[in-house]
């Protein structure tokens, strides 16, 4: 494309349709420019940051391999006995309500504990299926938590 070039038409000669061009001058600025971009190019990644940035890349990366190494063998035991408390806690709450039957009436404190109860054996189990799906939480934390 030339830019700031007159309109041109496609005019036939000899059956064939001509196409209007440019000079070759333009080519050689454009062939230049491609040269400047290469060298901006090899002068950014000549310098001795980006092989800094790249040591310090893999030093990074060694160090969570390792962390993720010495984890690994206790993520399944860890999330084993989550899911035995929850069990338990389960097993638990209800044995109660089988002990205090429907039309036990001890006072308000005892359904409220029940609730909290259910609810913190739903928590335990959430958090075993997160931590089997996401065992790097163990690590990282949460995705979307800040660090």
């Amino acid at each position: 494309m030339v830019r700031d070039a007159p309109p041109a038409r496609i005019e036939q000669v000899d059956g064939y349709a001509q196409l209007p061009s440019g000079s070759s001058t333009e080519i050689t600025d454009i062939l230049a420019s491609v040269k400047s971009v290469v060298h901006h190019i090899d002068t950014v990644t000549a310098g001795p940051e980006l092989g800094h940035a790249i040591k310090q890349l893999d030093r990074m990366l060694s160090n969570l391999d390792r962390i993720t190494t010495d984890v690994q063998p206790q993520i399944k035991p860890l999330i084993d006995s989550l899911r035995e408390t929850a069990e338990a806690a389960q097993q638990t709450l209800q044995a109660a309500r089988h002990m205090l039957g429907t039309g036990a009436s001890s006072g308000t404190d005892l359904p409220r504990l029940i609730r909290e109860l259910t609810e913190a054996a739903r928590s335990i189990r959430a958090l075993t299926d997160y931590l089997e799906q996401h065992p790097e939480a163990l690590i990282r934390g949460r995705k979307g938590d800040e660090q």
